[in-house]
């Protein structure tokens, strides 16, 4: 689950300030607002996002997934959202 570390996962989570990932993830910003890429994808990645420096949208759009879009999940200083089923990208 992106934003939750889970017990089978053994790559350890990075944190980097204002992105806390066990994965690769490459944010792009244009005029469109955010698109965010993850790699591996998979329930065992995590990934949250500082809310300070991204503040936290109610939902991410799924590109490319099973489903349209996905609630935010916010915790004290931070947000992360569920991962998407064949989702190649998040955007908001």
């Amino acid at each position: 689950m992106l934003g939750k570390t889970q017990p089978e996962n053994r790559r350890p989570v990075l944190d980097f300030g204002s992105v806390r990932t066990n994965g690769i993830a490459l944010l792009v910003h244009n005029d469109q607002g955010w698109t965010l890429y993850t790699l591996p994808e998979g329930p065992s990645t995590t990934l949250a996002l500082k809310s300070a420096r991204f503040p936290a949208p109610a939902e991410v759009q799924c590109i490319g997934g099973s489903t349209g879009s996905a609630k935010t999940q916010r915790q004290a200083d931070s947000w992360s959202f569920p991962p998407i089923a064949n989702c190649t990208a998040y955007r908001w």
